[in-house]
C-alpha cells in the first residue's frame, strides 16, 4: 500500500546502516512505473553514494526496487544486493482478471490483505456496488484483528484506491532485464498463485537469482525476512 511503517521491523537488522525510505505519494496513483523510477533514480544520485547501494522492496515496492536497480545500473552506480520481498507481476493475476470489474478488484485486494479466498470470492460474486463491500471487508479484517482498532472505513478505501493504481501500473508495465543478482524471498500463503508457484517470471528478469520460500504469509514475510 505504499506506507512505510511495514519495514519497521526491518530497521532492528539494519543497525548502523544509512537507510531510507520511498513512500507513496498520491501523485503516484496516475503515474507509472518507470516515471517514480527516474525520480527515485535522481534522488538517489544527489546522495552521491560513495559505496554501493542496496535495495530492499516488499509487494509492489518489490517490483520498484528491481526497476530501480536496472535504473541505477544504467547511471553507472553501483548496486549490491537486491531483495525483493513477494513481489508480483500483472501476470499473477488470472487470465481473466478485469480491472473494470469492480468486484474483481475488490476481491483481489481483500487477498492481498490476506483474508481467506472463500470470503474473497463471496465478494466478487455477490456485491453490487463499490460501498457495501468494503463495509463488509472492513469488519472482516477488524474481526480477525488484520487491521488496527482505529483502522476505518477511510483507510480501507484510500489503501484499496492505492491498491488499484498498482495493478493498473503493473499491467501497463514491461520490466527491463537486470544484470546483476538479487535475491526473492517468497511467502508460502500468497493470494496469487501463480506467483508464488512460479518464479521464472523474475529469472526472465535477473541474471543471478536466487530464491527462497518463507512459512508465513504476503504480510507476515516482512517480519520472517
Amino acid at each position: 500500500d505504499g506506507y512505510l511503517h511495514h519495514y519497521h521491523s526491518i530497521l532492528a537488522a539494519l543497525a548502523g546502516q544509512t537507510v531510507y525510505g520511498v513512500e507513496m505519494e498520491d501523485c503516484d496513483l496516475t503515474r507509472d512505473i518507470a516515471v517514480r523510477v527516474r525520480e527515485y533514480a535522481d534522488f538517489v544520485a544527489l546522495l552521491k553514494p560513495a559505496r554501493e547501494i542496496h535495495l530492499l522492496g516488499w509487494s509492489f515496492g518489490g517490483v520498484l526496487a528491481h526497476a530501480l536497480a536496472v535504473h541505477l545500473r544504467q547511471r553507472n552506480i553501483r548496486v549490491g544486493q537486491l531483495v525483493m520481498l513477494d513481489p508480483w507481476l500483472a501476470r499473477a493475476l488470472p487470465i481473466d482478471f478485469d480491472t473494470n470489474n469492480k468486484n474483481m478488484l475488490l476481491a483481489a485486494f481483500a487477498l492481498n490483505m490476506g483474508v481467506d479466498a472463500g470470503f474473497a470470492a463471496q465478494i466478487s460474486a455477490t456485491a453490487e456496488t463499490a460501498v457495501a463491500p468494503q463495509e463488509l471487508l472492513l469488519t472482516r479484517l477488524q474481526s480477525t484483528r488484520t487491521v488496527a482498532a482505529h483502522f476505518g472505513i477511510d483507510d480501507l478505501q484510500y489503501a484499496y484506491a492505492r491498491f488499484c493504481a498498482n495493478v493498473s501500473a503493473l499491467q501497463r508495465y514491461q520490466p527491463e532485464s537486470y544484470d546483476g543478482r538479487a535475491l526473492l524471498l517468497r511467502a508460502s500463503v500468497n493470494p496469487f498463485a501463480a506467483a508464488t508457484s512460479d518464479n521464472a517470471q523474475w529469472q526472465t528478469y535477473v541474471r543471478d537469482l536466487s530464491s527462497r520460500i518463507i512459512n508465513t504469509d504476503h504480510f507476515g514475510i516482512v517480519t520472517h525476512a
